[in-house]
Order: structure tokens, then sequence, then C-alpha cells
């Protein structure tokens, strides 16, 4: 199964690269050294920061995450929202995380 420990390990530096890449500013906002991390992005050119969360599921081989606007800049919410996305996709893939249909009932 997927060791979460080294998962989480690897996680905080891959978005620490994906977002400099970007040129973008990531701060820490809570790590306990569990499963759950939060994360605060600054765009770079617009100043609009984005909350990230990452959660490694118990018994289970998903990694749950969502990223989402906490203040739009001048282009508004779409925008972000696209910012976002690009965002966790970059992260997704130097993760080499297989991307999963999301299933709602």
């Amino acid at each position: 199964g997927l060791d979460w420990q080294e998962q989480m390990r690897l996680l905080v530096p891959t978005i620490q690269l994906a977002s400099s890449r970007r040129g973008d500013r990531v701060d820490i906002i809570y790590q306990n050294g569990g499963r759950y991390l939060r994360v605060l992005f600054t765009d770079a050119k617009t100043g609009e920061q984005s909350t990230g969360e990452f959660y490694f599921t118990p018994n289970d081989s998903t990694v749950q995450f969502r990223v989402g606007t906490i203040s739009a800049g001048p282009a508004g919410l779409v925008s972000s929202s696209m910012k976002n996305m690009e965002r966790c996709e970059m992260i997704r893939k130097e993760m080499r995380y297989q991307k999963l249909p999301i299933l709602r009932n």
C-alpha cells in the first residue's frame, strides 16, 4: 500500500518546487507530522491567495486534496480556479500520482 509517511515527506518539497516554477510563494500553515497538510499559495503575479489541503487516507492508497481561493485577484474567480487547477496538476504530475475520477452518489 501507500506509505503515507514517505509520501508526506516527498509532498512538501514537491509543492515548494511546483510553486517556485510558477514563481508563486507557498507557506506551510499546518503540518503536525500526521496525515494532513495545509498550505497557503500566493500567486506571484496577482497576489491572490489560495489554501491547499492534502490528506492521506488511512488503509487506502489515495490522497485527498483540494485547493480553493481565499482572495481572488482582479481577473476574478474563474481565473483563480484555473490557476488552482494548473497548480494541482503540476503537483500531481511531479508526485507521479494517477488521476482518479471522483465518484458521487
